[in-house]
């Protein structure tokens, strides 16, 4: 979650640690907020990563980082976009011009920008895998006001139809899986794992989320950390492994210039000594 109109201090501490790659996982530009809201889709979106281009500290970054990056719905080019999002060839156009990819990258010719790269060679090997939770996602469901989530309404579909990845990404993201490497991050711009809170997550398509966890479960993908943003906030959580399944954890990283968000929320699966943030 980085607003690019505003300093980012936090990228010079990045580039300072000299690290050997940085993950974006989503809404690394906003083009539907701010000032950008009064302007034109699609041309919004290219003058959202100009300005992130035109950035002290982002620049720093880009030249000292190996850098990957997904996106989530406002680099997408519209809060809680889908499948539907009329943008959204325009929007990977843009995508692939700001983050200099390749012309032979296998995304270039599929539809949606997931893809999957390594660190390091063979003990070491590190695979991360950039999902796409936007491009194919299937419609949000959305309850009638109430007190526990007045404003965004958003809630858990029972449609068993309806996807988050699209079943050319599953296969995709099924052998992949299946490929070795001594540690995987799963990169998803939305929560996996937390399921309780009223904003977008994986939770909002029960069947896609429990499909993911039994994937990972049944390619026996151990050593596997799933990324996250799109919150505003940090936080640990895991879903503890039984005698017969490994425990699977995820590290919401979120965001760099745009944060506070969640105090007082709960998430059972958050590592801390009473599950709320405080």
């Amino acid at each position: 979650c980085l607003r690019q109109w505003k300093p980012a201090p936090v990228l010079d501490t990045i580039s300072s640690l000299k690290p050997t790659a940085f993950i974006f996982s989503g809404d690394n530009v906003y083009t539907d907020t701010g000032f950008y809201r009064f302007k034109r889709e699609p041309g919004r979106i290219a003058q959202a990563y100009q300005q992130l281009a035109e950035m002290p500290e982002y620049q720093t970054l880009k030249k000292s980082t190996r850098l990957f990056a997904t996106w989530d719905d406002h680099d997408y080019g519209r809060n809680n976009a889908g499948a539907e999002y009329r943008w959204k060839d325009e929007a990977k156009q843009q995508y692939l011009n700001f983050f200099d990819i390749a012309d032979d990258a296998p995304l270039i010719k599929r539809p949606g920008i997931y893809s999957v790269h390594y660190l390091g060679e063979a003990e070491s090997r590190t695979q991360i895998l950039l999902l796409d939770t936007r491009t194919f996602r299937g419609p949000l469901r959305q309850a009638e006001p109430n007190e526990e989530c007045p404003r965004s309404r958003l809630v858990a579909t029972e449609d068993e139809s309806r996807t988050l990845l699209g079943d050319d990404q599953w296969d995709w993201l099924s052998a992949q899986l299946r490929q070795p490497a001594a540690l995987r991050l799963i990169v998803s711009s939305i929560q996996v794992i937390p399921d309780g809170h009223c904003f977008e997550k994986w939770g909002n398509f029960p069947h896609e989320r429990e499909r993911l966890i039994q994937l990972i479960r049944e390619t026996d993908a151990r050593r596997t950390i799933i990324i996250s943003g799109d919150r505003h906030l940090g936080e640990i959580s895991v879903l503890q492994g039984t005698d017969n399944t490994f425990p699977l954890y995820e590290i919401t990283a979120s965001g760099l210039n745009s944060a506070g968000a969640g105090k007082g929320e709960r998430n059972p699966y958050r590592i801390s000594d009473d599950n709320v943030r405080v």
